[in-house]
C-alpha cells in the first residue's frame, strides 16, 4: 500500500532569484517612479515623503518607505 502524498510549496525562483526580483522591483520604484493621477493618492505619497514631479504626476518612492509600507500591511 502506498504512503498518501504530502503537500509541498511551489517554488518556481530560488531565493536568491526572489532577492534579484525584489531589488529590482524596489529601484522601478525608487528610480522610475510610477504615475499617480488622482489628488488624494498624491496627497497620500506626498505625506508619506514620496518624491513628486507634479509636472508629470511621477511619484519617486523610497526603498526605506516600500519596505515600511510592506512590514507594516497586515499578513491577511
Amino acid at each position: 500500500m502506498s504512503q498518501p502524498c504530502k503537500g509541498g510549496q511551489y517554488r518556481p525562483f530560488t531565493e536568491r532569484e526572489v532577492e534579484q526580483i525584489n531589488d529590482a522591483a524596489m529601484t522601478l520604484l525608487e528610480k522610475g517612479g510610477v504615475k499617480v493621477f488622482t489628488k488624494t493618492g498624491y496627497e497620500v505619497f506626498k505625506k508619506a515623503g514620496a518624491e513628486l514631479d507634479e509636472s508629470s504626476n511621477l511619484v519617486r518612492m523610497p526603498r526605506a518607505m516600500v519596505e515600511d509600507a510592506i512590514a507594516s500591511a497586515p499578513s491577511r
